[in-house]
């Protein structure tokens, strides 16, 4: 820092474990560079993204999406969540991913109606839908994707293929909607209107999507309860979905980059209903 002159650092409050920050003064006083503590509010300086930063995101995702892609053809009658998590971790891995960017959720058949559940030893069973939320991290930032496929057509592939194109076009509806000015709000509204109409309202229990960066989970949020406006440079999330229980359900996720003239989706995979 003091080949290029640096004088002063701010760091964010809720940024850094104590011991961490710790060091960081014992560093930078050898140095003679001051230090703040959230002298701006450094959420807000991250929320639009330089072209670097886009640069490698995209990369990241384009990544995860070529990990899934090999992943798929380890699915097999009786693999458990776990072993197939497995796998999708390992060729992340293998794709350059230094980690999970988040802990990977992988689910089978009934157990996709929990929309933040953890893979077990459940098995594998034809007939059985599978969902997969994951993303990869490198070089800081991560990535976050989420794909629902069928395994065969089971006894509720009718209702849960509506199911299927009801979440699909509640993520166009999203994304479409998006540009820089909207609110957060406004966004979250386009897609779950498409879903309430359709009769599944009760069961879009979550928020539409969120920011992300060199956190997973970073500021503006796409939330029916949090009107932030979204500004160019920005990435978020786009993630509709329809959680019944018992029965199943379904997530579509896409990385979307906020621009003036709207919303681009960063991703190379496709979002049509695939029976494996």
């Amino acid at each position: 820092m003091k080949s290029i002159k640096v004088k002063e650092i701010t760091i964010a409050r809720n940024g850094l474990y104590l011991s961490d920050y710790e060091n960081i003064v014992l560093a930078m006083v050898s140095s003679s560079i001051k230090i703040s503590v959230n002298k701006a509010n450094i959420d807000n300086i991250r929320i639009a993204k330089e072209k670097e930063e886009i640069k490698i995101i995209r990369d990241n995702l384009n990544r995860a999406e070529k990990a899934m892609t090999k992943t798929l053809a380890f699915i097999k009658e009786n693999i458990t969540e776990r072993e197939l998590a497995a796998e999708l971790e390992y060729q992340m891995r293998k794709e350059g991913g230094d980690k999970t960017a988040f802990d990977t959720i992988l689910l089978f058949g009934e157990r996709t109606s929990l929309p933040h559940g953890m893979p077990t030893d459940r098995k594998l069973k034809l007939g059985d839908n599978i969902l997969m939320d994951f993303g990869l991290s490198r070089e800081g930032y991560k990535s976050d994707i989420t794909r629902t496929f069928f395994f065969g057509k089971g006894n509720n592939f009718k209702e849960m293929s509506k199911i299927y194109n009801v979440v699909k076009e509640a993520h166009k509806k999203g994304i479409e909607a998006i540009h820089s000015g909207i609110s957060g709000k406004e966004a979250d509204n386009s897609a779950r209107e498409i879903i309430k109409s359709n009769g599944y309202g009760k069961y879009f229990g979550h928020s539409l999507g969120h920011g992300v960066g060199l956190e997973i989970h970073e500021a503006p949020r796409l939330s029916p309860i949090i009107d932030n406006v979204l500004e160019g440079g920005t990435i978020v999330t786009v993630e509709p979905g329809i959680y019944i229980p018992d029965l199943g359900g379904v997530r579509i996720e896409n990385m979307v980059i906020v621009t003036k003239d709207g919303g681009v989706s960063m991703n190379d995979t496709p979002t049509d209903l695939i029976v494996l």
